[in-house]
């Protein structure tokens, strides 16, 4: 594919983003988006590397407290949650949204990239946080509650990623003002990707 063009608004976090996935190279405002189905390949990889730490650590604790295996339980139910949602679409949503467009804008291709660089360091800092939990004391509970506000952060911005695919603006995912009206299409689709998660998590928690 063709490169996306560096921007001030984007050159660092595709800089940042190549260090940790060499084929990334942002993307186009036209087809092929090959990078997409990259990206969603990375963070699948590395979230079922988050997982393998997880079941390791379950190998190791059979002498530990009762409350340690009850953190270890709840996570790796999170851990199967977002992974069933990150399966969800195999094909990759980005790929199927420009493939009913003639273009698509700079702006939300920068806010993408954005958004990408934000997931991938959000998992390296859950790698580094289940290390910490895994090693520690089981009575310091903040280790457990840093790594469930990390999974809870992943999830948002995921939510985040679809919903700026699917068309709604990043400012309006993130409550920020915007001069431009908000068409309620948009609105929707932002409900929907929201709706979705719930019900992913309701059939995973059953």
């Amino acid at each position: 594919m063709q490169p996306s063009i560096a921007t001030p608004a984007n050159a660092s976090a595709l800089l940042q983003l190549s260090k940790f996935i060499p084929q990334y190279m942002g993307y186009s405002p036209s087809q092929p988006n090959t990078d997409d189905k990259v990206f969603r390949e990375h963070i699948q990889l590395e979230w079922n590397n988050c997982r393998k730490m997880l079941e390791t650590s379950r190998a190791t604790i059979s002498n530990v407290a009762e409350a340690r295996k009850e953190e270890l339980d709840s996570l790796i139910t999170e851990f199967d949650v977002i992974e069933s949602d990150l399966r969800a679409s195999p094909t990759g949503d980005f790929s199927r949204k420009v493939g009913n467009l003639q273009s698509v804008g700079h702006k939300t291709l920068e806010d993408l990239i954005s958004l990408d660089l934000e997931l991938v360091e959000s998992i390296q800092g859950l790698k580094i946080d289940l290390q910490v939990w895994i090693t520690s004391d089981p009575a310091n509970q903040s280790n457990f509650s840093a790594i469930m506000a990390r999974i809870t952060g992943f999830r948002g911005k995921y939510s985040s990623r679809r919903s700026l695919i699917n068309g709604v603006p990043l400012n309006v995912i993130r409550g920020s003002p915007s001069k431009k009206s908000v068409k309620w299409f948009q609105v929707l689709s932002l409900f929907v990707s929201i709706a979705a998660v719930g019900v992913t998590i309701y059939f995973n928690l059953r």
